[in-house]
């Protein structure tokens, strides 16, 4: 709801003040009349509409389609994981399970926590809970100490697990090799998701300019009550412009900061929720699958 909205909360202080700024200047304006007389020659209205405005939207609009590409990145990259944990998981069913399903347990279970251990590192979330339930006491104490980024280690894991399958064990037959390809090529779409993720994390829309486009709003917004009088505006015709004008800009500019950090914007916890239902679904399905009859 409006009145509810994280953006409105955050944008509405500034747009008080310019609405409390423009009321002043309209006052004064009020109380020197040769003020407005001095606006209205001084051609103050069309300066600052052409010098102000074109590069306040420019600027802008670079800012919030700049931001907009890390949020379809990010969509993109999660899209990209979902897919990939699928595949593999059905490549483990398939072709792991029959020989060697103590291997693909264990790979399942890892595919089902990613999600989570994904969600933690991009929040700075806790996944101790969910390692802890899902994977064996010896799996989950190793995957809890390891320096790196869980879901770097988690794919680590996996990757050794392939390299088991492709071997084989003296109680399993190994995999064909197409199969292991097929196997480790998912496993790099999902290592390169995450490194699109970890970029996005890290390397931020540079402050310079999202300090330059505040400091031009913040100027456009002092200056418009000035033009607004340069035109002839009724003192109420002015408050109204100038609050509605800032209410616009403001939030876009808002906009822009909030997107420009997309992962507590995105349904992390539906992508984990999701990954680890593709992974239940499968080893179900594979479970209650007919035998084959020749």
């Amino acid at each position: 709801m409006w009145p509810s909205s994280s953006t409105m909360r955050a944008i509405m202080p500034l747009v008080f003040v310019v609405t409390l700024w423009s009321a002043f200047v309209c006052f004064i304006a009020e109380k020197y009349p040769n003020l407005t007389s001095y606006l209205k020659t001084a051609s103050l209205r069309s300066a600052l509409l052409s010098s102000f405005m074109s590069p306040l939207a420019l600027l802008l609009t670079l800012r919030t389609n700049r931001a907009l590409d890390r949020l379809l990145d990010a969509r993109k990259s999660i899209g990209q994981i979902n897919r990939a944990g699928r595949s593999l998981t059905g490549s483990f069913i398939a072709h792991v399970a029959p020989t060697n399903g103590k291997l693909a347990l264990l790979a399942a279970r890892y595919l089902a926590i990613f999600g989570w251990a994904l969600k933690g590192y991009l929040r700075g979330e806790s996944d101790e809970e969910v390692i802890r339930a899902v994977l064996p006491p010896n799996e989950a104490e190793w995957l809890l100490s390891v320096q790196t980024d869980r879901p770097i280690a988690i794919l680590t894991r996996l990757r050794s697990l392939c390299a088991v399958a492709v071997t084989g064990t003296s109680y399993s037959l190994p995999v064909p090799s197409s199969t292991h390809l097929h196997m480790c090529n998912r496993l790099y779409d999902m290592e390169m998701a995450i490194g699109t993720c970890k970029r996005i994390l890290g390397s931020p829309i540079p402050p310079t300019f999202t300090r330059l486009t505040s400091r031009l709003l913040c100027l456009y917004l002092g200056l418009l009550p000035l033009a607004l009088l340069g035109f002839g505006l009724s003192p109420g015709a002015i408050v109204v412009t100038s609050f509605f004008t800032s209410y616009i800009l403001v939030g876009v500019d808002e906009i822009g900061v909030e997107i420009e950090h997309p992962f507590p914007l995105l349904p992390l916890h539906h992508l984990a929720s999701t990954v680890q239902k593709n992974v239940v679904d499968q080893v179900i399905m594979m479970r209650d699958m007919p035998e084959l009859q020749m």
